[in-house]
C-alpha cells in the first residue's frame, strides 16, 4: 500500500462523532425515537445511516432524528434548530414521503434547483442555508454524496490549490463563497463550491479504492478530510496556523508516482 493511503486510513479511521439523541429536549412528543447512543466510529455511523434509510420512505422521526444528530455538536442551538424543522414540516402538512421523494430528486439530478426544493421542505420557503438539507442524500446514497458543512469547506479553502495543482486532468475543487460573503452558514450560493465538492469527492473515493483494500465512498472521503480539519478543542491547542488543517493529505498523484507527502 502507498505510503500515502496509510494517511488518509488513518484520518478516516479516527473518525469520531458521538451522538446521544435521548438528549432531545422534546424526545418525550417520540417514545420509541431518539433513544439511542451513536458511538462516533465510522461503523456506529454506518450504522445510523442504515437505520435512516429503512425509516427515510415512511417514518418522518427518522429525519427529525437525523437533523438532531447533524446539530449535536451545536449545544446551544441543537434543541432550537432540530424543533423549528419539526414545526415546520408538521406544520406545513410535509410527508416523509414528500421528502425522500425530493431527496432522491436530488440524489438523480444534483442541481441548486433540487437542492433548493430540499432545503424550502426542511426550514420552509425562501430558506438558503444547505448543510442540514446535504446530510440526508450523503445518507441514502453515501457512495455518490459527501455531507457539506462549514469545517470540510475551512479545509477546501486551505488546500485546494495544492489538491487541484496536482491533478489537473481529475475534478476541480472550487472555493466557496463562506465565510468571505460574511455568511455563518454555507449556503446555496456555494452551489459551485458543493457540486465540485461532490465530484471531486468521488473521483477522490474511486482513487483511493485502486490503491488500497478498502471500498471507499464519497462520504468516506469527506469522514477523512472532517477528521483531518481537527475538532475545535484541537485546534486551539495546535500550534499550526488557523488556516492548517490538523492533519496532512496527500494529493493522490503523489500517491501514485511515488513521490513522498508534502
Amino acid at each position: 500500500m502507498p505510503e500515502g493511503v496509510e494517511q488518509w486510513l488513518e484520518a478516516l479511521n479516527g473518525y469520531h462523532y458521538d451522538i446521544d439523541l435521548r438528549l432531545f429536549a422534546a424526545r418525550s412528543r417520540y417514545p420509541t425515537y431518539f433513544v439511542d447512543y451513536i458511538e462516533g466510529t465510522r461503523d456506529a455511523t454506518k450504522r445510523f445511516e442504515d437505520h435512516f434509510s429503512l425509516l427515510s420512505r415512511g417514518n418522518l422521526e427518522g429525519w427529525f432524528e437525523v437533523v438532531f444528530w447533524k446539530m449535536f455538536s451545536q449545544k446551544g442551538r441543537r434543541d432550537q434548530k432540530t424543533l423549528q424543522i419539526i414545526e415546520n414540516i408538521e406544520g406545513s402538512g410535509v410527508l416523509a414521503e414528500d421528502l425522500h421523494r425530493n431527496c432522491s430528486a436530488y440524489i438523480l439530478h444534483p442541481s441548486r434547483s433540487s437542492l433548493q426544493a430540499l432545503v424550502e421542505l426542511l426550514w420552509g420557503k425562501g430558506s438558503r442555508a444547505v448543510a442540514v438539507a446535504c446530510v440526508f442524500p450523503a445518507f441514502i446514497a453515501p457512495d455518490q454524496f459527501p455531507m457539506v458543512d462549514t469545517r470540510v469547506a475551512k479545509w477546501v479553502n486551505a488546500c485546494l490549490a495544492y489538491q487541484n495543482a496536482s491533478d489537473g486532468k481529475g475534478p476541480q475543487l472550487a472555493a466557496p463563497e463562506y465565510p468571505g460573503n460574511g455568511a455563518t452558514v454555507l449556503t446555496l450560493s456555494d452551489w459551485p463550491f458543493i457540486e465540485s465538492w461532490i465530484h471531486w469527492c468521488r473521483h477522490t473515493a474511486r482513487r483511493l479504492t485502486s490503491c488500497s483494500d478498502l471500498n471507499w465512498r464519497a462520504r468516506d472521503v469527506e469522514m477523512a478530510i472532517f477528521r483531518a480539519w481537527g475538532n475545535p478543542d484541537e485546534r486551539k491547542k495546535s500550534a499550526l496556523a488557523k488556516n492548517r488543517p490538523l492533519l496532512d493529505l496527500p494529493p493522490l498523484s503523489l500517491l501514485e508516482d511515488g513521490s513522498a507527502p508534502i
